[in-house]
């Protein structure tokens, strides 16, 4: 006779796998608590950080309750929403504000973040205002740091060199 149901040491991806391919009826997911994903940290961070309007309705649905719990998570919610729409849209002049309303949260890691980034204000105003990136720079950069990790006290400067320019 086969299982109707998996076993509770049946790894989660093989779960899964079988819930997607229809192996599993929908009785049986409600019978063993497959309806929703488990949270994770890892994955109410990303709620967290998330755009707001592309979340699912069980994603939605947790997070407000966390919220109703906690003031905490509220503020912090909120300031993390405002700073990725801040930079997901440039917004310049909105800058300033953020930093009045992070340093009189009363969160620690949000003074201390808000405070670092008003040291370095005029990096991040300019990275705001102009459409320049650094990230092809970066990516060269971790391209060499890789070759060299590979030759690391088994090659002279030479064969470094030679084969950084054959890479490129």
């Amino acid at each position: 006779m086969r299982r109707t149901v998996p076993a509770k040491t049946t790894p989660g991806p093989y779960v899964v796998s079988a819930v997607k391919s229809g192996a599993i009826p929908p009785s049986a997911q409600t019978a063993i608590g497959m309806t929703d994903r488990p949270w994770t940290f890892q994955r109410l961070i990303w709620v967290m950080l998330r755009d707001q309007t592309k979340l699912g309705a069980d994603d939605q649905r947790v997070l407000a309750a966390i919220k109703a719990r906690s003031e905490v998570v509220t503020k912090a919610h909120d300031l993390t929403q405002a700073f990725t729409l801040l930079m997901r849209e440039r917004g310049l002049h909105e800058l300033e504000p953020w930093f009045q309303s992070a340093k009189s949260s009363g969160l620690p890691d949000f003074v201390t973040f808000a405070r670092g980034l008003e040291r370095d204000a005029a990096a991040l105003k300019a990275a705001l205002r102009l459409p320049w990136s650094n990230g092809p720079v970066e990516d060269m950069v971790n391209n060499i740091k890789l070759i060299k990790r590979q030759a690391y006290g088994r090659s002279s400067f030479q064969l470094l060199r030679q084969r950084v320019l054959m890479a490129v």
